[in-house]
């Protein structure tokens, strides 16, 4: 930032010729006091105008500077500013009737109020200051005073347009250099949306807000469905192009309160202060459906053919408490759009929320625990993390398929969820060994469905699910673990999750191998159906992907 350097430089310069030339005119008051001869008449007056002009400035630059570094100009207090400044004349106005001077001097003071004007609001209001003030001494001197002080007046008037000028020339110039430098910090340069930082300081505002009037915020996460394969197909430029677009269309279908601003990469986020959840959805889904419409070049490339959005939608107070609780909540929901279904729109839901408000009160401590166990497991184990979360909706689908009752469905939904759950007495060197495990390593791997079900046992509510966990590594033939069940023997909880288990675990990548597409892990359940997974619940598994166009395990970013 040469310019700023070179400013601060020129400061420092006029500071010192400003202290030089006050003491000067302080000088020159003095002998004029006195009555010294030292100056003739003309002389004196020639070069109190000139110092005054030169001091006027140069103090102006100096407030300029500083207003410049502490962030002083705050046009909300023009109200203030105006009335101080009016407050200012009159008692100028007051003080030069009051004393009657027929010198200059005291004409001067209606500097004050040109110089305050102008730096605060600009030129225009500085030219009106001057004019009204000028116009005072004018009049002041043809009504009152002699007229060979006329011309004197008429002097002081120039110089308080001079100095509304040049003031405030400066003022706007600083202004202007201010707002875009502000504008430049929080616009993305591509997407002319704001930009991450500006991003997390708004939503830290809005939250702030909403506390205090006890209001909502919601916030939508955005995620362009196989952006990595387009970039990689069409290269960088093509992919900025569309970025740009869908930050047109997200910045047209907002209301004119709410904030859009690309939260990285090809993530954009909305803040909509005063929005529920669901409001928010309807504006979510709107985005979507218009990205969708849309015609982008060579879209027909994609597995789904278009160019679509994965959305997460969250709200605070009602999912979140805190800013990194809100932006969490509204990233699983994206995660759960994006890794499911694409092309959706999803509201944050969380199944601990939903079994905490089941529970009695004296369990509500287990659910919490349970809550921080998974946070560690994910951590830890890179597979697990949105592990989880899949399996669980794979278990609603083939549930509402298979034509379970609520209740029936619910155990199955927080068995799938919490199946994992014993991993978290499992060493971290084991969870990510990027290679085969020995065979102790094994042993102790097989004993998590028994640390989950023993951690979940103790919860009532959950006690539907307990065999699901302890079984849902049991082979229909009696070769899986831990108690080698066969058939019907094993729980249809557990055979259920055995399946859709297997399938995920198939089609994630992993440190040592990639995964599967869906028609390869599909056809490998097929493949070992009646031997390790009931062929009913496989069949039914697979008529889920039959319209499937894309592979789920494509998760670009």
């Amino acid at each position: 930032m040469n310019w700023k350097k070179n400013y601060a430089q020129k400061i420092k310069e006029f500071t010192v010729i400003a202290h030089f030339c006050t003491i000067i005119l302080a000088l020159t008051g003095l002998v004029s006091y006195l009555n010294f001869d030292a100056l003739s008449e003309i002389y004196y007056k020639i070069y109190y105008y000139i110092i005054t002009f030169l001091v006027v400035l140069i103090l102006s630059l100096i407030y300029l500077d500083k207003s410049f570094i502490k962030n002083e100009l705050d046009v909300k207090k023009n109200f203030y500013s105006y009335a101080f400044n009016i407050v200012l004349f009159f008692l100028i106005s007051f003080i030069v009737g009051y004393t009657g001077h027929e010198d200059s001097l005291f004409e001067m003071l209606f500097i004050l109020p040109v110089i305050t004007t102008s730096i605060t609001h600009g030129v225009k209001p500085g030219l009106i200051f001057a004019f009204i003030e000028s116009t005072y001494i004018i009049y002041y001197h043809k009504a009152f005073i002699a007229n060979n002080y006329l011309d004197i007046s008429i002097i002081n008037a120039g110089i308080l347009f001079l100095t509304a000028w040049l003031i405030g020339s400066f003022a706007e110039l600083e202004m202007k250099t201010k707002k875009m430098l502000e504008v430049q910090a929080n616009m993305d340069g591509l997407t002319e949306l704001s930009n991450h930082r500006y991003f997390q300081e708004a939503l830290k505002n809005k939250i702030s807000e909403a506390s205090i009037n006890d209001s909502s915020v919601s916030l939508i996460f955005i995620d362009i469905d196989y952006f990595k394969y387009y970039n990689d197909m069409f290269g960088h430029q093509r992919g900025d192009e569309i970025l740009k677009r869908i930050g047109g269309i997200i910045s047209k279908h907002l209301p004119p309160e709410c904030i859009a601003a690309r939260y990285g990469g090809d993530e954009f986020a909305v803040i909509l202060p005063s929005y529920s959840s669901q409001e928010a959805a309807e504006i979510a889904e709107e985005i979507r459906s218009q990205v969708e419409k849309t015609q982008f070049y060579k879209e027909d490339h994609l597995p789904n053919n278009k160019i679509t959005l994965s959305l997460g939608v969250a709200a605070y107070p009602e999912n979140a408490k805190t800013q990194s609780e809100l932006i969490n909540a509204a990233d699983e929901a994206l995660y759960k759009a994006k890794y499911m279904d694409k092309n959706k729109v999803k509201l944050y839901f969380s199944v601990l929320d939903d079994i905490k408000t089941k529970l009695h009160e004296s369990e509500n401590e287990l659910t919490s625990s349970l809550r921080t166990f998974l946070s560690i497991i994910n951590a830890r184990d890179r597979y697990t993390y949105g592990h989880s979360e899949r399996v669980m909706e794979y278990a609603v689908k083939i549930a509402n398929a298979m034509q379970f009752n609520e209740e029936e469905k619910n155990a199955l939904k927080y068995g799938a969820f919490l199946h994992d759950i014993g991993k978290i007495e499992i060493d971290r060197e084991i969870l990510n060994k990027p290679g085969k495990l020995s065979d102790h390593e094994i042993v102790i791997m097989k004993q998590h469905p028994l640390y989950g079900a023993a951690m979940i046992k103790p919860i009532t509510f959950l006690s539907d699910c307990v065999d699901t966990i302890l079984y849902h590594h049991e082979n229909l033939d009696g070769s899986g673990y831990p108690e080698g069940l066969k058939g019907e023997e094993i729980p249809l909880g557990a055979r259920i999750l055995r399946v859709i288990d297997s399938y995920d675990a198939m089609v994630t990548d992993r440190p040592y191998r990639s995964g599967m597409s869906t028609d390869e892990a599909l056809a490998e359940l097929k493949k070992y159906s009646g031997k390790y997974y009931d062929p009913e619940i496989v069949e039914i598994f697979t008529e889920l992907f039959k319209d499937q166009l894309c592979e789920w395990k494509i998760a670009s970013n």
